[in-house]
Parts: C-alpha cells; sequence; structure tokens
C-alpha cells in the first residue's frame, strides 16, 4: 500500500522481495537464536516438542519462535535503519548533486 502510494516502480519492488527471499530464511536461525537469548535464556524450544509434542504444543512453541525473532529483530533493525540513514543520506544527497549537474 505504502509503495502504490507512493507511486513506487512495483516490479523493482517484487524484484528485490525475491532477491532477498533467501537471505529472509537464512537469518531465521540466528533471530530466533538471538530472540531465545534475549527472552527466555534456558526455556529454548527444542525439536523434541516439535516432534512429540500435540498440535497445540507445536502451534504454541511455533509462535513463541516468531515472538522470539521478532524481538530480535527489533533490536537490531531499529539502530541498523538509523546508521543507514544517517549514513546514507549525505551519500545519496551527493549523488543527486552530480547527478543534477550531468544533465545540465
Amino acid at each position: 500500500m505504502i509503495a502504490l502510494t507512493l507511486r513506487l516502480n512495483m516490479p523493482a519492488i517484487q524484484a528485490a522481495n525475491y532477491a532477498a527471499m533467501p537471505l529472509q530464511i537464512l537469518l531465521m536461525i540466528p533471530f530466533v537464536r538471538l530472540g531465545g537469548w534475549m527472552l527466555a535464556p534456558g526455556h529454548a524450544v527444542s525439536t523434541q516438542q516439535f516432534l512429540r509434542g500435540s498440535t497445540t504444543q507445536i502451534l504454541w512453541a511455533s509462535g513463541s519462535l516468531a515472538w522470539q525473532a521478532l524481538a530480535a529483530w527489533l533490536v537490531l533493525a531499529v539502530p541498523a535503519v538509523l546508521v543507514m540513514t544517517f549514513g546514507l543520506t549525505p551519500v545519496l544527497e551527493r549523488v543527486r548533486v552530480v547527478a543534477g549537474e550531468r544533465r545540465r
């Protein structure tokens, strides 16, 4: 919805999403582990809960893992966005100025 509102290039956005998909899948495990370390040390979900647990236990464990991963992502994403914003803004402003000079 934001991309449509800002009139962004939809094919380019979808291409970037598909290109980033393998990275997203690879980062699931580290985010779950980091979130487990941050939120519930010593209470990690074992594979036995998935293999021998009831449906309710499996759903509860999956939800717990998702919350742990989300918490870890938030802890890392907020500073990363700030660093990238303050680091890339001057660079991109300079690129815009140089590109504008070349068009003249």
